[in-house]
C-alpha cells in the first residue's frame, strides 16, 4: 500500500524474495484495498492505494515458513529544493521526506529501509537513535533493522543532500524531427 499523498509520485512498485535466485513476483495495483480493517488505525481507507502480489506459494516452499521479501518503491519528483530558491553558483541541497517504515496492513516482523545517497552527499538525516547506520560501502542510509512493526506505522524522517545538477522540470516540450528529404514531421 502506498499513501494517497504519493500517488502522482509513484513510477513503479517491485516485489522479489530474496531468500531464492529469480524470485520476482508479479506486482499488480488493486482498485480495491486489501483487508482494510479500520480497527487497526485511525486512517481512513481512501489515504491509500494500494498493490498487491500474491506470497503463498513462496511460504509453503519456504522450509521455515518465512521469506525474506524485499519491496521497491521507484518515484519521481519526490525530493524538493531546499532551499527553494539560491543564487545561480551556490550548492544545490534537496530535501526527501519519507516514512522510516514500509507502510503496510500487517504486522512485519523485521524491517530494513536503505535510502540509496552517495556517502559524501549527504548533508542531514533524522537520526532516531534506533538503529541508523550509514553502511561500510557508502551506500546511503540504512534506517533498522526494526521489529514487529504494527500495521500501518508511519514515522516522518528528513534527508537533506547536496545535488550537482541544476533541477530542469519541463512543462511542455516540442520536437521537431526531419527525416531525410521529406521535410519536417
Amino acid at each position: 500500500m502506498v499513501a494517497e499523498d504519493y500517488k502522482d509520485t509513484i513510477a513503479l512498485v517491485e516485489a522479489e524474495d530474496k531468500s531464492r535466485k529469480s524470485a520476482k513476483l508479479s506486482v499488480v495495483k488493486s482498485d480495491t484495498s486489501i483487508d482494510f480493517n479500520s480497527q487497526d488505525t485511525d486512517h481512513f481507507e481512501s489515504e491509500f492505494f494500494w498493490y498487491q502480489f500474491d506470497v503463498t506459494k513462496l511460504v509453503k516452499e519456504s522450509s521455515n515458513g518465512a521469506i525474506h521479501l524485499e519491496i521497491k518503491e521507484y518515484h519521481k519528483r519526490r525530493r524538493q529544493p531546499f532551499p527553494e530558491k539560491l543564487p545561480l553558483r551556490e550548492d544545490q541541497t534537496l530535501e526527501f521526506l519519507d516514512s522510516r517504515y514500509l507502510l503496510s496492513p500487517y504486522r512485519v516482523g523485521k524491517q530494513a529501509t536503505l535510502y540509496r545517497i552517495e556517502k559524501h552527499r549527504i548533508v542531514h538525516f533524522t537520526d532516531d537513535g534506533k538503529g541508523v547506520t550509514q553502511p561500510a560501502d557508502g551506500s546511503g542510509i540504512k534506517y533498522g533493522v526494526y521489529k514487529d512493526i504494527a500495521p500501518y506505522s508511519f514515522d516522518m524522517i528528513r534527508l537533506l543532500f547536496k545535488y550537482k545538477d541544476p533541477l530542469l522540470i519541463l512543462t511542455e516540450a516540442t520536437k521537431t524531427v526531419t527525416v531525410s528529404h521529406w521535410g519536417n514531421i
